[in-house]
């Protein structure tokens, strides 16, 4: 069964409350032991010497899959909390083990990610968070430019979505990923050329974390986290 962190209610009060009325927040998969170890350590390194300009850093963010971000009104962080509490356990017991594999890694504008497969246990876990947690977001959220420079249909649809969800990479267009880098002075497409070993990890853990700068998770900033199984 999956289960909530004791003791971080009280906590997510305390840090909603000095934000404002809004508050982006990210639920994410954690990663296995391995690929934090390899990602954090050398494969960082080596994107270091590739991307010098590059503003991600481990040791300020985690790495981590997105399943969910959007920002919520901080006044309903601890329904967000509760929600999960029984969304998790329910969605464990019904989908049992869902293995996830890293697929090939790509460079898009500013920011380079490591894109994973989709099997259908975990676009189901994402969608499921979605509808579950909507409602607690802010319901006037903007749409980002980028989603303005889209062709039709796609441009229409990930508008929906924003209004509908609080966010356009959801249901149809979820695409999970890693983010490695972001930099607007390097040239991103050189670190094709680093190692990628194809991991495969099972969701063992959820977390739902702060938000910073380029869609990162602040380390040490998890308001709650949940084991899957």
């Amino acid at each position: 069964m999956a289960a909530v962190t004791t003791g971080v209610s009280s906590a997510l009060q305390t840090e909603s409350s000095s934000v404002g009325e809004f508050q982006q927040l990210d639920v994410h998969l954690k990663l296995s032991a391995d690929i934090l170890k390899y990602v954090e350590g050398e494969l960082s390194d080596e994107i270091l010497k590739l991307a010098p300009h590059n503003d991600i850093s481990f040791k300020t963010t985690i790495p981590h899959i997105t399943l969910y971000l959007t920002e919520y009104v901080s006044a309903n962080i601890s329904d967000v909390i509760t929600t999960m509490d029984a969304l998790i356990p329910n969605l464990a017991k019904k989908i049992g083990s869902c293995a996830i594999q890293f697929a090939k890694p790509f460079a898009q504008g500013e920011y380079y990610m490591w894109r994973t497969e989709v099997p259908d246990c975990m676009q189901e876990i994402a969608d499921n968070i979605t509808v579950e947690l909507a409602k607690y977001r802010n319901v006037n959220q903007e749409v980002p430019d980028w989603v303005y420079t889209l062709p039709e249909p796609g441009r229409s649809e990930r508008i929906e979505l924003v209004h509908k969800y609080g966010s356009p990479n959801v249901f149809n267009y979820f695409d999970p990923h890693l983010t490695l880098a972001w930099s607007d002075q390097d040239d991103l497409t050189k670190l094709d050329q680093l190692t990628y070993p194809p991991f495969v990890f099972k969701v063992e853990e959820i977390g739902l974390g702060v938000v910073a700068d380029h869609g990162t998770v602040v380390r040490g900033k998890d308001l709650a986290h949940w084991t899957f199984k």
